[in-house]
């Protein structure tokens, strides 16, 4: 799975920040991580890129102001595993949400990675902290592997076999 959310602007001018984690997350569902400021020429171009090399099962997309146009460029662009999420709620609404499936240890990230410092520095000084995106990607990301719907039911099952595993 890829995520993509839009992120702050520059000069009037939207800017982008792709994010894609990679069998650091959740298991089941692998997330590869990206990150840079874009502007979308080039951020659509870098999705079109990852995609050919990780062939993810979907391209998440907040439905979101440029959001759209992305999704409906990259459809129209032949990625028809691209998937439209909508966000629902403020971020510190979302990350609560999501705080049972961190807190019972179904999120994993690696212990070493040169992205690793900034990500947990980002996350434990939420929501007081200068920077909250890779905090609300997160969280999005989290709420769409846990949807309702074939693939999630799988992810389901699973996380019920792990729990129960635990415990038994």
């Amino acid at each position: 799975m890829s995520y993509v959310q839009r992120s702050g602007r520059n000069a009037g001018l939207p800017r982008y920040e792709a994010r894609l984690r990679r069998r650091a997350m959740i298991p089941g569902c692998g997330f590869l991580r990206f990150r840079k400021k874009l502007f979308y020429p080039e951020l659509r171009r870098a999705v079109i890129e990852q995609d050919r090399l990780y062939a993810p099962e979907a391209i998440v997309i907040e439905d979101r102001a440029s959001g759209t146009q992305l999704i409906q460029d990259l459809i129209g662009d032949g990625l028809s595993h691209v998937a439209r999420f909508s966000a629902a709620g403020d971020k510190i609404m979302r990350l609560n949400a999501e705080t049972a499936v961190i807190e019972n240890g179904f999120v994993f990230v690696p212990e070493e990675a040169p992205w690793l410092a900034d990500y947990l520095a980002e996350l434990l000084s939420f929501p007081a902290g200068r920077h909250d995106d890779q905090v609300d990607s997160t969280a999005q990301a989290l709420a769409w592997a846990r949807r309702p719907g074939p693939a999630a039911a799988g992810m389901l099952d699973y996380w019920r076999r792990l729990t129960h595993g635990r415990r038994g």
